[in-house]
């Protein structure tokens, strides 16, 4: 079934690794759901589009996504559209500023047991941090405009609950707009300080309480004598950057619109799998390589799975300046950056995507490069468990 080096399909990897999983214990039930999404996406089970060439040429049937959020091998229709969105109606002509939030390694179990819980608590933190000292005429006194994104992974998949944040350099005050007083946003030890502060006292609340669930074994008195250990200056695992200016902020819009969908990994990552172990290329932040890594199939799966947020959490969230109830300020901005206001969003096709990311093959007769169109619905075949479809190939 399996040769060696050959680049195998993730599909495959998953359904292998799935029983091994299943055998470490229960799975959440948005894993169970993901799982099934992922094994049914491009299959038969979710019907599709047979699409023809109007002379005659060829007919071919393009089966449908799943569209599941954490399904590595669709969304980027949906992601494009989510970066025209918000080029289109939120960015503004000014410099930007790239913050990341890093929390010590000891709070990944209470991420764990706790992510729709941690995870606000984190977003919320770096989010208050940000606005109270921004809207300090020591170091700016403006509302600005800031996108959160909550990445619960590393490069290699392990756990690594932190935050990204776009940020306007400058921001809307009733004056008119503000520039940055100098070329740093804001010092990263300033920021980091704010940010343990506000951190340790949610989660210090949430022990109290008993909100926040603990790990098995571990006692509320246990819990708060590591959040003090933790609360000391010289633990380095609080690390707050604040990335030099950029001109624009569609880098970094591009880099957090990867994890708008899909996850952690990509099926291009992939390298081999022999029904045991899964090898698959991953980048180093240390020294920018790409790098490979081996898993036996049960610990790559299981990571894969950690990260599939829970329904209902959003991982991406607009704050400040760009926060639903501030679009009068935000259209006053444009206006004095000598922007045109925003306009409709214009929807874009998928065939327009198709061509733009160089899959005309989908798009295109291969006989005579005639434009395909689409002639009908091909239905779900109703196939529950993916070893069904498996078996009747």
């Amino acid at each position: 079934m399996f040769q060696g080096m050959k680049r195998p399909r993730l599909q495959e990897v998953l359904r292998v690794g799935w029983e091994a999983l299943l055998s470490r214990g229960q799975q959440r039930p948005a894993v169970h759901r993901w799982y099934h999404a992922v094994q049914a996406c491009r299959t038969p089970r979710l019907g599709g589009h047979r699409w023809v060439c109007p002379k005659g040429c060829v007919e071919q049937v393009v089966f449908n996504s799943c569209k599941h959020r954490a399904c590595p091998q669709c969304g980027g229709l949906e992601t494009e559209r989510w970066v025209r969105r918000m080029q289109s109606q939120q960015l503004l002509d000014c410099d930007y500023y790239h913050v990341i939030f890093t929390v010590p390694h000891e709070f990944n179990p209470w991420w764990r047991w706790n992510r729709v819980w941690f995870g606000n608590q984190l977003l919320g933190a770096a989010r208050e941090t940000l606005l109270v000292l921004l809207a300090d005429p020591k170091w700016l006194g403006a509302l600005a405009g800031m996108l959160l994104n909550l990445q619960t992974w590393s490069r290699t998949m392990d756990d690594h609950p932190h935050a990204h944040v776009l940020v306007t350099g400058g921001g809307w005050t009733p004056e008119g707009w503000r520039q940055p007083k100098a070329k740093i946003l804001l010092p990263a030890k300033v920021v980091r300080k704010m940010f343990r502060g506000k951190l340790r006292a949610r989660l210090r609340a949430g022990i109290v309480s008993g909100e926040m669930v603990l790990p098995e074994g571990q006692r509320a008195n246990q819990a708060l004598s590591l959040l003090n250990k933790l609360g000391r200056e010289k633990i380095k695992q609080w690390s707050v950057r604040v990335q030099p200016p950029y001109r624009h902020g569609r880098g970094v819009l591009r880099y957090l619109a990867r994890y708008v969908r899909r996850g952690p990994f990509a099926p291009s990552q992939l390298l081999s799998f022999d029904g045991t172990r899964v090898r698959f290329r991953y980048l180093d932040h240390q020294d920018g390589r790409s790098k490979p890594m081996s898993l036996e199939v049960g610990d790559f799966v299981a990571r894969l799975a950690q990260h599939v947020p829970e329904p209902g959490f959003h991982m991406l969230r607009h704050a400040g300046l760009w926060a639903p109830g501030k679009k009068a300020q935000l259209a006053q901005c444009r206006g004095w950056l000598g922007m045109a206001p925003g306009g409709e969003e214009e929807v874009l096709r998928v065939i327009e995507y198709l061509e733009e990311v160089g899959q005309k093959a989908l798009t295109e007769c291969p006989e005579c490069g005639t434009v395909m169109v689409v002639a009908g619905r091909v239905e779900p075949t109703g196939l529950s468990p993916p070893e069904a479809e498996r078996d009747a190939a």
